[in-house]
């Protein structure tokens, strides 16, 4: 395999890919993104991914392609990693894996080093990992967004909804440790990679675990904030 030429931009999808998002209602073309894989002479071209409006199309190399819609996804999982050494910034790894209502599994995964954080960022390997890891974060919270509707629904119907090890209900939040009232609950919140619940009163939390571990995690925030605001609402 050729090294791949940063000075040409990415081509637009094949007519396989542009057949396939257009029977599967995509939408609008929003950028295509090289899939590279670093060498020690440079990076290979392993395919692209078209980012489409509603979803996704994964190109190879060899002309083979998978598609996703985001409203056709059960689990969406995104991790991301920044690693130091001696105080000093080494790179940071992503992860991304969707999970469809069908079984089908998309996985994503890479390293780079953040033009955020170093300066000698800048190879096409590092840029095109940034621009995956945005795809796999929007994807996340639009997986979530198509799920919010029907995670109430199923809530104000005396449903438990599962979050990996963690259930939600209408009473609380459920752990290994038991069940924590929202009203007790202070925060349930994302930093740094870890999400957390946080009890009122804790200087500790009493769940932290790795964003990557753990599916749907922006809708697991966005239902747990909801659920602190009624229980106020109905305390008041």
């Amino acid at each position: 395999m050729a090294s791949y030429d940063d000075n040409v931009p990415p081509p637009p999808p094949s007519p396989a890919a542009s057949s396939s998002a257009t029977a599967m209602q995509l939408g609008e073309l929003r950028q295509s993104v090289p899939i590279l894989k670093r060498t020690l002479t440079g990076s290979v071209l392993l395919g692209y991914i078209h980012e489409f409006e509603h979803g996704f199309v994964r190109q190879g190399a060899d002309g083979q392609v998978r598609v996703c819609r985001w409203d056709n996804i059960a689990q969406a999982y995104q991790g991301s990693t920044v690693t130091y050494t001696n105080g000093a910034y080494n790179n940071t790894s992503y992860s991304g894996r969707f999970i469809g209502v069908d079984g089908s599994t998309y996985n994503f995964s890479g390293m780079f080093r953040d033009p955020a954080i170093t300066r000698r960022a800048g190879r096409p390997s590092d840029r095109s990992a940034v621009l995956m890891q945005g795809i796999i974060r929007r994807g996340c919270q639009l997986v979530s967004e198509h799920q919010l509707p029907g995670a109430i629904a199923a809530l104000n119907q005396g449903q438990q909804l599962d979050f990996g090890d963690v259930q939600l209900n209408l009473q609380g939040i459920s752990t290994r440790k038991g069940l924590l009232p929202w009203s007790q609950v202070s925060q349930v919140g994302v930093r740094d990679g870890w999400w957390t619940v946080r009890r009122q009163g804790k200087r500790l939390p009493i769940v932290s675990k790795k964003v990557e571990s753990t599916p749907n995690v922006p809708l697991l925030v966005t239902l747990a904030g909801l659920l602190q605001q009624q229980a106020r609402h109905n305390a008041a």
